[in-house]
């Protein structure tokens, strides 16, 4: 698929681009609503009051929905709850926790099929992917190609 050229910019172009027009509801020579006190500019302690209060309502976000995510189905287990990227746990690892942990709590049913263990472990990695910066996604092909090399499958293996 071609790319569309886009039009050299001109100078006329220029100015039309980079010209500001005034408002049409202030004219020449009145105030404008800075004047009037409408908008007052911000010192740099009330915007860093502000950015510090976006901060604590951003995790206190965070935390809320682990919360909800631990009271709802005890997920994910704290013992692969990570904080940040920097300190990955590896795909192994949290995938065995997951399939300990899903079948301790009963969600996995006796007659599942491979194809569908590995969708349901694919569908608990990206919802907890949303929360646990440390996890790298994989598709459910690759996890249904490793649960037998993993020790997950049958699930009788799961110990």
């Amino acid at each position: 698929m071609a790319k569309a050229k886009r039009k050299p910019i001109t100078p006329a172009r220029r100015k039309r681009r980079t010209t500001v027009e005034p408002p049409t509801s202030i004219k020449r020579g009145e105030p404008g609503p800075l004047a009037e006190g409408y908008l007052e500019p911000l010192s740099a302690d009330e915007v860093a009051q502000m950015c510090a209060r976006a901060a604590q309502r951003q995790e206190l976000s965070r935390e809320f929905d682990r919360a909800l995510i631990d009271a709802d189905r005890g997920w994910p287990p704290k013992s692969a709850r990570r904080q940040s990227a920097d300190s990955r746990i590896s795909t192994k690892t949290w995938i065995k926790n997951a399939a300990k942990a899903m079948k301790e709590a009963g969600e996995i049913p006796a007659d599942i099929r491979i194809s569908d263990f590995a969708r349901s472990l694919a569908g608990e990695m990206k919802q907890a992917a949303g929360i646990d910066l440390s996890i790298r996604l994989v598709d459910w092909h690759h996890i249904k190609n490793m649960l037998r090399a993993w020790g997950l499958w049958p699930i009788s293996a799961i110990k």
